[in-house]
């Protein structure tokens, strides 16, 4: 069973070991030290304040597995950007459904004047962008040489959900639900 806890205080060092190991932090566009206390920071400043919350762990079968959020909540425009990660190697495969649970949450119980959901993925990270098209995703646009890693620049692919897609997959995955807890 998947779900999804706001983020604790006593969460913060695994999410911290999770971000910055390699296999997440390669496909980030930022790199952040191994700072506890810039983490504890982090929390304050940026989850702890946000109610409904926009931050959560990724759980399977009461196992946290990642994490997951909204950034740029823009009630004017009603859009908002997203992203995830799987930080437990060996729960990988469970990333592949997430999209699915977290858009029947934005469009069908959170907020149902939300109009699209954006998000980011490395160009050259298919895996991830296949499976945004998977879920009837858009590429939207590509941001050229957007960040600069070890020396290398890498490209931005922007990507987007709208609520009307999304309604035409409810056949497909509409039966895809899970706890947010608020």
């Amino acid at each position: 069973m998947i779900s999804f806890k706001k983020i604790r205080k006593l969460d913060l060092e695994m999410l911290l070991n999770w971000r910055i190991s390699p296999d997440v932090s390669r496909f980030m566009k930022t790199d952040i030290e191994n700072n506890l206390l810039k983490q504890i920071e982090w929390y304050e400043k940026s989850v702890k304040i946000h109610q409904p919350p926009r931050h959560w762990i990724i759980n399977f079968n009461d196992r946290p597995i990642g994490y997951i959020s909204l950034e740029k909540y823009d009630e004017l425009n009603q859009e908002t950007s997203w992203g995830f990660y799987i930080g437990e190697l060996d729960a990988l495969n469970i990333g592949g459904v997430i999209p699915a649970y977290f858009y029947n949450y934005i469009f069908l119980k959170r907020n149902l004047k939300l109009i699209k959901v954006t998000g980011h993925a490395f160009s050259n990270h298919l895996k991830i962008l296949r499976l945004h098209k998977y879920y009837g995703c858009e590429e939207v646009g590509i941001i050229k040489n957007a960040v600069k890693k070890n020396g290398i620049n890498y490209d931005i692919t922007k990507i987007e959900m709208t609520r009307d897609k999304w309604s035409l997959q409810k056949n497909r995955f509409g039966n895809l639900y899970a706890i947010f807890e608020e």
